[in-house]
Protein backbone atom coordinates (compact mmCIF):
# COMPACT_ATOMS: atom_id res chain seq x y z
CA UNK A 1 0.00 0.00 0.00
CA UNK A 2 3.37 2.16 0.36
CA UNK A 3 2.70 2.25 -3.73
CA UNK A 4 -0.60 3.52 -3.52
CA UNK A 5 -0.12 6.08 -0.89
CA UNK A 6 2.88 7.40 -2.77
CA UNK A 7 -0.05 8.07 -5.83
CA UNK A 8 -2.34 9.87 -3.09
CA UNK A 9 0.44 12.51 -1.92
CA UNK A 10 1.44 12.98 -5.45
CA UNK A 11 -1.97 13.78 -6.07
CA UNK A 12 -2.20 16.21 -2.84
CA UNK A 13 1.29 17.92 -3.89
CA UNK A 14 -0.06 18.82 -7.34
CA UNK A 15 -1.63 21.85 -6.70
CA UNK A 16 1.85 23.66 -5.73
CA UNK A 17 2.26 24.19 -9.60
CA UNK A 18 0.56 25.73 -12.40
CA UNK A 19 -3.44 24.33 -12.29
CA UNK A 20 -4.04 22.72 -15.77
CA UNK A 21 0.05 22.56 -16.32
CA UNK A 22 0.84 19.82 -14.43
CA UNK A 23 3.03 16.96 -15.05
CA UNK A 24 2.67 15.24 -11.86
CA UNK A 25 4.83 12.21 -13.15
CA UNK A 26 7.78 14.61 -14.49
CA UNK A 27 7.44 17.11 -11.06
CA UNK A 28 6.81 15.30 -8.18
CA UNK A 29 8.92 11.99 -7.67
CA UNK A 30 9.75 9.53 -5.24
CA UNK A 31 13.59 8.94 -5.91
CA UNK A 32 16.83 9.91 -3.68
CA UNK A 33 17.55 13.33 -4.20
CA UNK A 34 21.39 12.40 -5.01
CA UNK A 35 23.80 13.18 -7.84
CA UNK A 36 21.13 11.56 -10.18
CA UNK A 37 18.26 13.36 -9.38
CA UNK A 38 20.43 16.81 -9.73
CA UNK A 39 21.05 16.09 -13.20
CA UNK A 40 17.13 15.10 -13.99
CA UNK A 41 16.17 18.36 -12.39
CA UNK A 42 18.99 20.31 -14.67
CA UNK A 43 17.46 18.57 -17.60
CA UNK A 44 13.92 19.09 -16.70
CA UNK A 45 13.94 23.00 -17.06
CA UNK A 46 11.09 22.95 -14.41
CA UNK A 47 11.00 23.34 -10.29
CA UNK A 48 10.60 19.96 -8.73
CA UNK A 49 9.45 18.37 -5.67
CA UNK A 50 11.18 15.42 -4.51
CA UNK A 51 9.18 13.20 -1.66
CA UNK A 52 11.52 10.42 -0.48
CA UNK A 53 10.77 7.97 2.17
CA UNK A 54 13.20 8.05 4.71
CA UNK A 55 12.16 5.83 7.30
CA UNK A 56 9.09 3.17 8.30
CA UNK A 57 8.40 2.48 12.11
CA UNK A 58 5.49 1.17 14.00
CA UNK A 59 3.59 3.20 15.31
CA UNK A 60 3.07 1.49 19.39
CA UNK A 61 0.52 3.94 20.38
CA UNK A 62 -2.23 2.88 18.02
CA UNK A 63 -1.68 -1.12 18.72
CA UNK A 64 -4.54 -3.08 19.42
CA UNK A 65 -5.60 -6.39 20.62
CA UNK A 66 -8.99 -5.66 19.28
CA UNK A 67 -10.48 -8.14 16.45
CA UNK A 68 -13.82 -8.19 14.44
CA UNK A 69 -15.47 -11.69 14.02
CA UNK A 70 -17.42 -12.95 11.86
CA UNK A 71 -20.15 -15.68 11.05
CA UNK A 72 -20.24 -18.01 8.48
CA UNK A 73 -21.38 -21.53 7.71
CA UNK A 74 -18.24 -23.21 8.32
CA UNK A 75 -17.51 -21.20 11.14
CA UNK A 76 -16.01 -18.30 12.83
CA UNK A 77 -13.20 -15.87 11.62
CA UNK A 78 -11.52 -12.83 12.96
CA UNK A 79 -10.02 -10.23 12.01
CA UNK A 80 -7.44 -8.95 13.59
CA UNK A 81 -6.73 -5.28 13.86
CA UNK A 82 -4.25 -3.99 11.80
CA UNK A 83 -0.64 -3.00 13.39
CA UNK A 84 0.06 0.58 12.32
CA UNK A 85 3.08 2.02 10.53
CA UNK A 86 4.18 5.50 10.17
CA UNK A 87 5.71 6.27 7.02
CA UNK A 88 8.23 9.06 7.24
CA UNK A 89 8.53 11.58 4.26
CA UNK A 90 11.24 14.60 3.41
CA UNK A 91 9.95 16.55 0.86
CA UNK A 92 12.17 18.82 -0.99
CA UNK A 93 11.92 21.86 -3.81
CA UNK A 94 14.28 21.66 -6.25
CA UNK A 95 15.02 24.52 -9.15
CA UNK A 96 16.77 24.12 -12.27
CA UNK A 97 17.81 27.53 -12.24
CA UNK A 98 21.49 28.41 -11.42
CA UNK A 99 22.80 31.01 -9.36
CA UNK A 100 23.46 34.69 -10.95
CA UNK A 101 25.85 37.55 -9.46
CA UNK A 102 23.72 39.42 -6.28
CA UNK A 103 20.77 37.19 -6.98
CA UNK A 104 19.87 33.75 -6.42
CA UNK A 105 16.74 32.85 -8.42
CA UNK A 106 17.07 28.89 -6.78
CA UNK A 107 16.23 29.87 -3.15
CA UNK A 108 13.66 31.75 -3.96
CA UNK A 109 11.78 29.68 -6.11
CA UNK A 110 12.13 26.69 -3.90
CA UNK A 111 11.25 28.71 -0.42
CA UNK A 112 7.63 29.50 -2.40
CA UNK A 113 7.43 26.01 -3.36
CA UNK A 114 7.97 24.24 -0.26
CA UNK A 115 5.20 26.92 1.01
CA UNK A 116 2.93 25.56 -0.91
CA UNK A 117 3.83 22.13 -0.68
CA UNK A 118 3.16 22.84 3.44
CA UNK A 119 -0.34 24.79 2.55
CA UNK A 120 -1.39 21.60 0.19
CA UNK A 121 -0.43 18.89 2.68
CA UNK A 122 -1.85 20.58 6.06
CA UNK A 123 -5.19 21.43 3.25
CA UNK A 124 -5.26 17.38 3.37
CA UNK A 125 -5.47 16.71 7.06
CA UNK A 126 -6.92 14.25 8.03
CA UNK A 127 -5.83 12.41 4.35
CA UNK A 128 -8.50 10.41 2.84
CA UNK A 129 -7.21 8.69 -0.17
CA UNK A 130 -11.34 8.25 -1.54
CA UNK A 131 -11.54 12.26 -0.82
CA UNK A 132 -8.14 13.44 -2.68
CA UNK A 133 -8.70 12.00 -5.99
CA UNK A 134 -11.69 13.79 -8.01
CA UNK A 135 -13.48 10.98 -9.13
CA UNK A 136 -13.70 9.49 -5.86
CA UNK A 137 -11.87 6.40 -7.12
CA UNK A 138 -8.07 5.92 -5.58
CA UNK A 139 -5.29 3.73 -6.71
CA UNK A 140 -6.61 0.01 -6.90
CA UNK A 141 -4.04 -1.21 -4.44
CA UNK A 142 -6.34 0.38 -1.53
CA UNK A 143 -8.37 -1.94 -0.08
CA UNK A 144 -11.59 -0.11 0.41
CA UNK A 145 -12.31 0.02 3.80
CA UNK A 146 -8.78 1.86 3.96
CA UNK A 147 -9.49 3.94 0.55
CA UNK A 148 -12.33 5.91 3.12
CA UNK A 149 -10.59 6.02 6.09
CA UNK A 150 -8.69 8.94 7.23
CA UNK A 151 -5.22 8.61 7.86
CA UNK A 152 -3.23 9.98 10.32
CA UNK A 153 -0.86 12.72 9.38
CA UNK A 154 1.50 15.03 10.87
CA UNK A 155 3.02 18.09 8.54
CA UNK A 156 6.21 19.79 10.31
CA UNK A 157 6.13 17.66 13.73
CA UNK A 158 7.52 19.54 16.21
CA UNK A 159 10.69 17.38 17.00
CA UNK A 160 11.70 17.78 13.63
CA UNK A 161 13.54 15.23 11.14
CA UNK A 162 16.65 14.30 13.70
CA UNK A 163 19.77 13.80 11.41
CA UNK A 164 19.90 15.66 8.68
CA UNK A 165 23.77 15.89 8.50
CA UNK A 166 23.44 11.96 7.98
CA UNK A 167 20.27 11.76 5.47
CA UNK A 168 22.39 14.56 3.43
CA UNK A 169 25.79 13.24 3.60
CA UNK A 170 24.53 9.74 2.04
CA UNK A 171 23.55 12.10 -1.39
CA UNK A 172 26.66 12.49 -2.82
CA UNK A 173 28.20 15.84 -4.03
CA UNK A 174 29.39 18.94 -2.84
CA UNK A 175 25.99 21.00 -2.16
CA UNK A 176 25.03 22.18 0.65
CA UNK A 177 21.79 20.50 2.43
CA UNK A 178 18.26 21.47 1.60
CA UNK A 179 15.66 22.79 4.02
CA UNK A 180 12.98 20.01 4.15
CA UNK A 181 8.77 19.75 5.08
CA UNK A 182 9.24 16.59 7.20
CA UNK A 183 6.09 14.56 6.74
CA UNK A 184 4.58 11.79 8.65
CA UNK A 185 1.56 9.09 7.22
CA UNK A 186 -0.02 6.12 9.42
CA UNK A 187 -0.52 3.44 7.37
CA UNK A 188 -2.27 0.14 8.59
CA UNK A 189 -1.01 -3.08 8.02
CA UNK A 190 -3.67 -5.30 6.91
CA UNK A 191 -3.88 -8.93 8.95
CA UNK A 192 -5.17 -12.33 7.38
CA UNK A 193 -8.19 -13.35 9.13
CA UNK A 194 -8.12 -16.57 11.13
CA UNK A 195 -10.41 -18.78 11.72
CA UNK A 196 -11.80 -18.56 15.38
CA UNK A 197 -13.40 -22.13 15.18
CA UNK A 198 -16.41 -23.84 14.39
CA UNK A 199 -20.15 -22.16 15.53
CA UNK A 200 -21.36 -23.49 18.86
CA UNK A 201 -25.00 -23.94 17.88
CA UNK A 202 -26.00 -26.40 21.11
CA UNK A 203 -25.44 -25.88 24.53
CA UNK A 204 -26.54 -27.78 27.21
CA UNK A 205 -26.92 -26.96 30.93
CA UNK A 206 -27.76 -29.33 33.85
CA UNK A 207 -28.64 -28.64 37.45
CA UNK A 208 -29.95 -30.74 40.55
CA UNK A 209 -29.58 -29.79 44.40
CA UNK A 210 -27.32 -30.82 46.27
CA UNK A 211 -26.88 -34.64 47.46
CA UNK A 212 -30.43 -34.82 45.48
CA UNK A 213 -29.95 -36.55 41.51
CA UNK A 214 -33.73 -37.33 41.06
CA UNK A 215 -33.88 -33.20 41.27
CA UNK A 216 -31.90 -33.02 38.32
CA UNK A 217 -33.07 -30.88 34.96
CA UNK A 218 -31.58 -30.69 31.74
CA UNK A 219 -31.93 -27.02 29.75
CA UNK A 220 -30.54 -26.77 25.99
CA UNK A 221 -30.12 -23.55 24.00
CA UNK A 222 -30.00 -23.14 20.50
CA UNK A 223 -29.42 -21.53 17.79
CA UNK A 224 -29.00 -20.93 14.17
CA UNK A 225 -29.23 -18.72 11.21
CA UNK A 226 -32.26 -17.23 9.30
CA UNK A 227 -30.84 -16.59 5.41
CA UNK A 228 -32.32 -16.53 2.20
CA UNK A 229 -30.83 -18.42 -0.93
CA UNK A 230 -30.27 -15.61 -3.08
CA UNK A 231 -29.93 -12.30 -0.44
CA UNK A 232 -27.64 -14.77 2.07
CA UNK A 233 -28.59 -13.44 5.76
CA UNK A 234 -31.80 -11.87 6.41
CA UNK A 235 -31.73 -9.40 9.88
CA UNK A 236 -34.35 -8.56 11.96
CA UNK A 237 -37.00 -11.32 10.46
CA UNK A 238 -39.23 -12.59 12.93
CA UNK A 239 -38.12 -16.67 14.12
CA UNK A 240 -41.04 -18.63 16.13
CA UNK A 241 -40.03 -22.01 17.85
CA UNK A 242 -43.45 -24.57 18.32
CA UNK A 243 -43.50 -27.81 20.08
CA UNK A 244 -44.34 -30.67 18.72
CA UNK A 245 -48.14 -30.25 20.29
CA UNK A 246 -47.89 -26.52 18.16
CA UNK A 247 -47.37 -25.00 21.45
CA UNK A 248 -45.49 -21.76 20.19
CA UNK A 249 -42.24 -22.20 22.88
CA UNK A 250 -40.58 -18.87 22.40
CA UNK A 251 -40.46 -15.90 19.77
CA UNK A 252 -36.90 -13.69 18.61
CA UNK A 253 -35.89 -11.68 15.76
CA UNK A 254 -32.82 -12.39 13.54
CA UNK A 255 -29.56 -10.16 14.89
CA UNK A 256 -27.39 -7.71 12.27
CA UNK A 257 -25.78 -11.30 10.78
CA UNK A 258 -29.36 -13.35 10.60
CA UNK A 259 -28.77 -15.40 13.70
CA UNK A 260 -31.14 -16.37 16.68
CA UNK A 261 -30.90 -18.16 19.71
CA UNK A 262 -33.47 -20.16 21.49
CA UNK A 263 -32.53 -20.65 25.69
CA UNK A 264 -34.32 -22.98 28.34
CA UNK A 265 -35.83 -25.77 26.00
CA UNK A 266 -36.13 -29.28 26.98
CA UNK A 267 -35.29 -31.96 24.62
CA UNK A 268 -37.36 -32.98 22.11
CA UNK A 269 -38.59 -32.19 18.60
CA UNK A 270 -39.38 -28.50 17.52
CA UNK A 271 -40.77 -26.31 14.37
CA UNK A 272 -38.96 -23.35 13.45
CA UNK A 273 -41.09 -21.08 11.55
CA UNK A 274 -39.16 -17.70 9.86
CA UNK A 275 -40.66 -14.69 8.59
CA UNK A 276 -38.67 -11.78 6.49
CA UNK A 277 -40.57 -8.98 4.33
CA UNK A 278 -40.56 -9.53 1.17
CA UNK A 279 -39.83 -13.24 1.44
CA UNK A 280 -41.54 -16.97 1.59
CA UNK A 281 -42.47 -18.13 4.94
CA UNK A 282 -39.66 -20.66 6.31
CA UNK A 283 -40.32 -24.01 8.28
CA UNK A 284 -38.52 -26.27 9.56
CA UNK A 285 -38.59 -29.14 12.17
CA UNK A 286 -35.65 -30.16 14.48
CA UNK A 287 -34.83 -32.76 16.83
CA UNK A 288 -33.39 -31.10 20.21
CA UNK A 289 -30.55 -31.79 20.62
CA UNK A 290 -30.26 -31.99 16.74
CA UNK A 291 -27.65 -34.92 15.77
CA UNK A 292 -26.74 -32.40 13.36
CA UNK A 293 -25.65 -29.31 15.15
CA UNK A 294 -27.50 -27.78 12.81
CA UNK A 295 -31.11 -25.31 13.60
CA UNK A 296 -30.37 -23.23 10.37
CA UNK A 297 -33.70 -21.94 8.17
CA UNK A 298 -33.59 -20.68 4.22
CA UNK A 299 -35.90 -18.97 2.12
CA UNK A 300 -35.83 -18.79 -1.30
Amino acid sequence: MIKELDLTLRRVLAGVFTPGLVDEDKWIRFQPPDEKWRQYVSALNHPALNVYLVDLRENRVLRSNQRVRTYAAAGATDQPAPPRMNCHYLVSAWSPMPPVEQFDPTGEVEHELLYRAVHALMNAEPLVPAEVFATGSPPAGFPPEVAKSELPMVVLPTDGFPKYAEFWGTMGGEHPWKPVVYLTVTLPVMRTEQFAGPLVTTVTTGVRQSGAPETGETWLEIGGEFSSAQDGPLPGALIILETEAGVVAGETRTDAVGRFTFPRLAAGRYTLRGYAQGYPKATETFDVPSPAGRYDLTTS
